[in-house]
């Protein structure tokens, strides 16, 4: 029923795009009480983070719901289908088997759980040493540590939740975090403290409460259920993991997150922060996008599959005007803010003439993005896999370049032109790909992997 579909993917749209406000309004106050350097080095830990979590995500969640939707390992794909085609007196050898299915099933959940552990406690030590060599103090990065640690189990467990289609878990989560990140931006506001301590305690405790409502099978079972050799078992299992998969996002990271890094190596985390800064104006523009997109998805995927009561062309004129919509709001907000009443968001510390040049560079990076989101959507659902993925690898690496040479030649906001060039060659690449090959590809009727119920705001 399309009515399913269709809360289906709300429910897994409201978790992203929820979490995604909560943490901006955090950092929106964080920009006034935080020098530039500590800001700056917030936005790169914040990176750094999200880039672990994406590549392991890539790794993990095709395992993940393999282990609760697909046939056990050592069992060919089409022995499912061919179990529910048997006689009830031939079906899957009797009980016997049965169990013995579900049993395989659950030591692979609990593989990739002992894995994930061992994943998050690494994440947590790297992003802690990243702390401590940047020259902030302990305690500071005892909390980064953490903050990294518990993102991974929240993942892993959001995650599992969903792959047992158990939605209603997930948005309590989801509740939670947004409920206390939310309550705590409003304590920091009162109580006027502003560090990277008071920052990444907010986050790591509003991920930890998000850990309460996904109870004890999926948040607690699996971290008791600890075993050496079951993590061994996991990261054997993920040696499998199509590497396509891992490819498309790191290539995604790159073009998006790449001037980050390259400019805090470069130049510092101070000028960062005066790029990384301006950039929380126009989020809203990446969370419209995940919104429009999880509400387009349904129709997609209905569409690919020969679904009635649809239209013969999907409804990408409808989600590319949805987005330049949200655009328009969104840069004439921004523009307002910059050119009237600055000093509300940004201290004196930023320097206005760079700080306005910025804003306008994001305006027209928000721009391309919009422009081409439709697109990345129907060549997704569409089976064009491997397109995307020479799109992407092609933009990233002329991002990367872009960005190296103008930072040199010109300064850090060079980095944002340079941003810039990326993300207009990769919609080029995007609607090449979509009028060379359709919008549904050759493989019209293949059940594409990305239709997963759930996607990540970018930012």
């Amino acid at each position: 029923m399309p009515g399913t579909g269709f809360t289906r993917y709300a429910f897994g749209a409201f978790g992203p795009i929820g979490t995604a406000l909560a943490q901006l309004a955090l950092l929106l106050l964080l920009v006034q009480r935080l020098d530039l350097r500590s800001f700056g080095w917030l936005a790169l830990l914040l990176a750094f983070s999200q880039l672990g979590l994406r590549l392991w995500q890539a790794l993990v969640c095709l395992p993940l719901f393999q282990s609760a939707n697909g046939p056990p390992p050592g069992e060919p794909p089409s022995a499912r289908a061919e179990a529910s085609h048997a006689a009830p007196a031939d079906r899957s050898g009797g009980p016997d088997r049965g169990q013995d299915r579900r049993q395989r099933r659950e030591d692979l959940r609990l593989g990739l759980a002992s894995a994930n552990l061992v994943a998050a406690l690494g994440a947590g030590a790297v992003l802690g040493g990243l702390a401590l060599v940047a020259g902030i103090n302990r305690e500071a990065a005892a909390l980064i540590a953490g903050y990294g640690l518990v993102t991974f189990l929240r993942a892993f467990a959001q995650a599992d939740a969903l792959a047992h289609r158990d939605e209603p878990r997930v948005v309590a989560s989801d509740l939670a975090y947004v409920t206390t990140m939310l309550a705590l931006v409003a304590f920091i506001q009162a109580s006027g403290v502003g560090s990277l301590a008071a920052a990444f305690s907010a986050l790591l405790l509003a991920s930890t409460v998000a850990l309460i409502p996904l109870g004890r099978r999926y948040g607690l079972a699996p971290l008791l259920a600890f075993r050496p050799a079951r993590a061994r078992t996991g990261l054997a299992r993920l040696a499998l993991t199509p590497r396509g998969l891992l490819a498309e996002a790191l290539a995604d990271e790159t073009r998006s997150r790449s001037y980050l890094y390259l400019v805090a190596l470069i130049a510092g985390p101070a000028p960062l922060a005066a790029l990384a800064a301006p950039a929380l104006l126009v989020r809203p523009v990446d969370i419209s996008s995940a919104a429009l997109s999880q509400a387009a998805r349904p129709l997609f995927a209905l569409e690919q599959a020969g679904g009635p009561a649809l239209p013969p062309d999907p409804p990408t004129p409808a989600l590319r005007l949805s987005m330049i919509a949200a655009w328009i709001v969104t840069a004439a907000g921004v523009l307002l803010l910059i050119f009237e009443a600055p000093r509300l968001v940004f201290p004196p510390a930023y320097e206005l003439a760079d700080l306005r040049v910025a804003c306008l560079l994001w305006i027209l990076i928000a721009a391309a993005r919009a422009l081409w989101a439709p697109d990345h959507l129907l060549a997704q659902l569409g089976g064009q896999g491997r397109g995307l993925l020479r799109a992407g690898q092609l933009s990233a690496i002329v991002t990367v370049l872009a960005i190296v040479s103008l930072v040199l030649a010109t300064g850090p906001l060079g980095a944002l032109v340079g941003l810039l060039v990326g993300e207009v060659l990769y919609g080029l690449l995007l609607a090449r790909l979509i009028r060379c090959r359709g919008p549904l590809g050759p493989t019209r009727h293949a059940a594409p992997a990305s239709l997963s119920p759930r996607t990540r705001p970018g930012g």
